[in-house]
C-alpha cells in the first residue's frame, strides 16, 4: 500500500513539476511577432456569446525567430520550422520536410504584450482565437 501511495506521489510530482514557469513581458511592447509566446487561452463560442478558456496544460510555446525560423512545443505546430509574415496581417508557417503549410491571421496587443491568432484560411462560424503571452 505504501509503495502505491509513493508511486502516485512521484507520478503527480513529475507531471506538475514539468510545467515551465515563465517570466512574462509587460506592455507596452513593439508591434513585432519575433519572440517566444506561451499559449495561454483560447476563445470558443458554441452558439452563444462565447468566452475565453485557460489553456491546459501550460508551458506550451511558439517561437518566432528573427531569421524566419520557427519552433513550437504546442501540438499542431511542432512540424513547422519556418514562418513568413504576409502583408495582410497573416503568417504562413512551413514544414520544410513535408512541404505542409498553415496560414494564420494575427494581431498583437502592444499595450498588454498579447498575441492573438486565428485560422487564416477557414472561417470559424462559432468563433475561435488563441491568445499567447510574450515570454521575456
Amino acid at each position: 500500500m505504501l509503495k502505491s501511495i509513493l508511486t502516485i506521489i512521484v507520478v503527480i510530482g513529475s507531471i506538475t513539476g514539468c510545467r515551465k514557469n515563465f517570466e512574462y513581458a509587460r506592455g507596452p511592447i513593439d508591434n513585432n511577432i519575433v519572440g517566444k509566446w506561451e499559449f495561454s487561452e483560447y476563445f470558443m463560442s458554441p452558439g452563444d456569446a462565447g468566452k475565453w478558456y485557460k489553456a491546459k496544460p501550460g508551458g506550451r510555446v511558439i517561437h518566432f525567430k528573427a531569421d524566419g525560423s520557427f519552433s513550437a512545443t504546442r501540438e499542431g505546430f511542432k512540424q513547422f520550422t519556418k514562418y513568413e509574415l504576409l502583408n495582410t496581417g497573416k503568417i504562413r508557417l512551413s514544414a520544410v520536410d513535408s512541404g505542409n503549410t498553415m496560414l494564420l491571421g494575427f494581431s498583437i496587443d502592444t499595450d498588454n504584450a498579447w498575441l492573438f491568432t486565428y485560422p487564416g484560411e477557414a472561417i470559424c462560424v462559432e468563433g475561435c482565437s488563441d491568445k499567447y503571452r510574450l515570454v521575456k
